[in-house]
């Protein structure tokens, strides 16, 4: 974590490094946390369709399915016929 931090610090614009602690989070659980680094690395490359589709992802696990839909719908309109977009979708708009 402290790694990611000093990154982010040291190249405060890069996208990837807030994707990176954002997954951090994300995988231990922490989906709040993940969130605003997402939407700051969406901010920096907002037709990136990782940074919407881990965006998406952190809002179902939250049990959002409506926010987590929009990232979803986002995601599929820059790369569309994503299989696995699609299912993320269909879990986001059952949730």
């Amino acid at each position: 974590e402290e790694e990611f931090k000093k990154a982010i610090a040291a190249e405060p614009g890069s996208p990837i490094y807030q994707n990176r602690l954002g997954l951090f989070y994300f995988n231990q659980g922490r989906y709040l946390e993940s969130i605003p680094l997402y939407e700051k690395a969406l901010a920096a490359d907002p037709e990136n369709t990782v940074y919407l589709v881990n965006l998406g992802l952190a809002h179902l696990n939250l049990k959002e399915g409506p926010k987590a839909a929009a990232y979803f719908k986002k995601a599929l309109a820059i790369q569309p016929g994503d299989e696995q977009i699609e299912e993320y979708l269909r879990m986001a708009e059952a949730a």
